[in-house]
């Protein structure tokens, strides 16, 4: 049976391979309370809590925070941070939510649709916990594609395990699900990055879909990135300003 993606591998390093530039957690959170239209006295819940990246920034707009996720040491890591924000996460799984039936305004779901391995069950849990006028906030980031042809050679190379397939399938499962699109909002920032640092994340397993892999599998994505990276770049140590877009969407079920 397939089973959800477990981040207690990324513990040490979620925060500096996730994170927004300095700045950019506050930006991010108001934006997405403008955008869901998310109170003061506002009951919300993230699914995939993880360390709170999101969910501490966030609860300075909303009453309360509750946050699911199947990961130990990312909630340790939330608790560790977390001083006096009314922020309460418990290890739980999206699809059997310990949440009564409309009982929350919002529910915040930051790059995790594709992580979990029943995606119809967990979009009825947000249904059943959710009040009849409460939203969804789903939130994504990409980049323009200054480096993305180096992680195109790595896709050409390696089996993904169907990450691509979840992705898209993803980002509209609410519109295919039947819910209401209210809006979609977006934050526009720059990211410096090297396109040698694109290759260490890789080869230091950073990403999710790198850790089913076998080592011969990972061996040969990292070959053809090196690859491109010879034939491509005069100084793989040099920043690139990389664009990048972080996204907002609400649904709604009415």
């Amino acid at each position: 049976m397939a089973q959800s993606v477990n981040f207690d591998r990324a513990v040490p390093y979620y925060d500096n391979t996730r994170g927004f530039p300095p700045g950019l957690d506050a930006q991010s959170a108001a934006l997405i309370a403008q955008a869901a239209d998310l109170k003061d006295t506002h009951t919300v819940l993230e699914i995939g809590i993880g360390t709170g990246r999101m969910a501490l920034p966030l609860s300075t707009h909303v009453g309360t925070v509750y946050g699911a996720d199947i990961s130990t040491g990312m909630l340790g890591e939330l608790l560790a941070k977390r001083t006096d924000e009314r922020v309460f996460p418990t290890q739980a799984d999206a699809a059997r939510l310990p949440y009564p039936a409309n009982s929350l305004d919002g529910v915040l779901v930051s790059h995790v649709f594709h992580l979990v391995a029943d995606l119809p069950g967990v979009v009825a849990e947000l249904e059943r916990v959710l009040k009849p006028d409460g939203v969804v906030a789903h939130c994504w980031s990409h980049d323009g594609g200054a480096l993305y042809p180096l992680r195109q050679a790595w896709r050409q190379t390696t089996d993904h395990g169907g990450t691509g397939d979840r992705w898209q399938i993803a980002q509209t499962i609410l519109d295919d699900s039947g819910w209401t699109h209210r809006t979609t909002q977006t934050l526009d920032y720059i990211r410096q990055q090297t396109p040698i640092s694109v290759i260490e994340k890789f080869e230091r397993r950073i990403w999710s879909s790198t850790w089913h892999l076998t080592d011969a599998e990972h061996a040969r994505g990292l070959a053809a990135m090196r690859a491109y990276l010879a034939a491509n770049y005069d100084d793989p140590t040099a920043p690139i300003a990389v664009e990048n877009t972080f996204h907002v969407t609400i649904h709604g079920l009415l």
